[in-house]
């Protein structure tokens, strides 16, 4: 939780939607600041460097772009200053006299923005005036940062901004059939742009494998370099476990010795475990596989040297994460954790 709670504020960077984009964008920034470049987040290209007015003591940049975007400012260093949503209007961007944060304004978005980072930093501090703050207290946090990515989508569901908190990591904390209501409240371009159709992408593959829904099938290689397919095991009297997780991640491990006892109680009862690595590395992969004795279906999730498929096919944007799946090719339970996997089994077997 912990984890999560000071993540919160990342969110992915992207562009977007019309065409014929004219712009200025203005920018205030530290004395020590001798040059300021305008990239496109989504593609990390530079777009231009802005011209600075010494007799007002500010950067400039006059453009068009083919559509809006999302861009980052840097320095003549290449430190990151501030992004900045670029689309059609004049943009200010403005240093505080901290030195460091920037004000930004003059468009939708822009001024969006701007409220919303106010309205996130009260949630913050609120949360940090607490001394010793118990596991009630940040989950009423997460709660709360939560209702209020919500709230900034529906107030912006017409705007690039509302586009850019929908994508954020956060939202994925949305129901599946939420997103979706989202998304379509968005004017078409948007709705169909690029900044939303990886979310439009995600929703579908979660409705698509929730619980009900026939399994999607899946091959990924096991430690001999063949390739697996979910299918060669799904089958009368067979409930099948998908785990999604990796040697990385510290609740996969915590999971393990739960699995395991799972493993040894039922397996003799028609349980299989299809366990699904997102490692990277294939031979931390395989050691811990033999020294940790998990002595079911292993496969990692690769495609040459990146992501393949499985993961993407079941919507996983965050591990561990599984599915069980009935001998008839059925979802009957999605992300049992703890004890939660063995008790299920339970009514199943018993």
């Amino acid at each position: 939780m912990k984890k999560m709670i000071f993540a919160l504020l990342a969110a992915a960077v992207m562009c977007g939607c019309n065409r014929g984009v004219a712009y200025t964008i203005t920018v205030s920034a530290p004395e020590e600041v001798v040059g300021v470049t305008l990239v496109d987040a989504g593609s990390n290209d530079e777009v231009a460097e802005f011209e600075y007015d010494e007799s007002a003591g500010l950067f400039t940049l006059n453009g068009k772009a083919e559509h809006p975007f999302i861009g980052g400012l840097y320095d003549d260093e290449g430190n990151p200053l501030t992004l900045v949503f670029v689309e059609k209007g004049d943009i200010r961007v403005d240093v505080e006299e901290n030195g460091y944060s920037y004000v930004l304004s003059g468009t939708a978005s822009n001024d969006a923005y701007n409220d919303a980072t106010a309205r996130f930093i009260a949630v913050r501090d609120e949360f940090y005036e607490i001394e010793n703050p118990s596991e009630e207290d940040e989950e009423a946090f997460y709660d709360n940062w939560l209702a209020l990515t919500k709230q900034l989508v529906e107030e912006n569901n017409d705007n690039l901004y509302g586009a850019y908190i929908l994508s954020s990591g956060m939202a994925m904390s949305f129901e599946p059939e939420e997103i979706m209501e989202y998304v379509n409240r968005f004017p078409a371009e948007l709705r169909d742009g690029e900044i939303l159709a990886p979310v439009k992408e995600y929703a579908e593959a979660v409705l698509k494998v929730s619980a009900g829904r026939p399994y999607t099938d899946i091959s990924a290689v096991d430690a001999e370099g063949v390739k697996v397919a979910l299918s060669s095991v799904v089958g009368e009297g067979k409930w099948v476990l998908v785990d999604f997780w990796a040697t990385w991640c510290g609740p996969c491990r915590a999971e393990l010795p739960y699995l395991k006892a799972a493993y040894e109680k039922y397996a003799d009862k028609g349980f299989v475990i299809f366990g699904v690595s997102l490692d990277n590395n294939v031979e931390a992969w395989e050691s811990f596989v033999e020294e940790n004795g998990m002595t079911w279906i292993n496969v990692i999730d690769l495609e040459g040297d990146s992501r393949g498929t499985a993961a993407e096919a079941y919507g996983v944007r965050s591990i561990p994460s599984n599915f069980l799946i009935s001998p008839e090719g059925v979802i009957t339970a999605v992300h049992l954790r703890g004890e939660g996997v063995e008790s299920k089994l339970s009514e199943i077997f018993e």
